[in-house]
């Protein structure tokens, strides 16, 4: 009986941890100035954003990249991922604290870029 007891509490343990809700991915802050620049990795278009030199604020670990008329809020993750969107636009990349890399692409027009903190 005690064995039985044993096992069923074992179990219960078991089966609520995989119950727990995985832990969000938080935003980290990774705040300050950096400045870089853009390349084209893409243009099956006419009409796709220039590449140009880069000045991007990082606050409460979000940023603003500008695209054609547009600013999109691009979100760094405690996982050392980047992430944003608007419309057909994906932001993706990477950073360290001291790095930004990533990549701007609506599918058809592709700027890639890389940012250093300057404070």
């Amino acid at each position: 009986m005690k064995l039985m007891t044993g096992l069923m509490a074992v179990a219960t343990c078991l089966f609520l941890q995989a119950c727990e809700a995985p832990a969000p991915v938080r935003i980290v802050s990774d705040d300050g100035d950096y400045k870089g620049s853009s390349t084209r990795a893409q243009a099956l278009r006419r009409d796709c954003p220039h590449p140009r030199p880069l000045r991007i604020a990082v606050r409460a670990g979000t940023l603003f990249y500008h695209w054609d008329s547009s600013d999109i809020q691009v979100s760094l993750l405690n996982n050392g991922t980047l992430s944003g969107s608007l419309g057909p636009v994906q932001i993706t990349g990477t950073h360290d604290g001291t790095t930004i890399v990533g990549d701007a692409t609506d599918g058809q027009c592709m700027l890639h870029f890389t940012l250093q903190k300057v404070s």
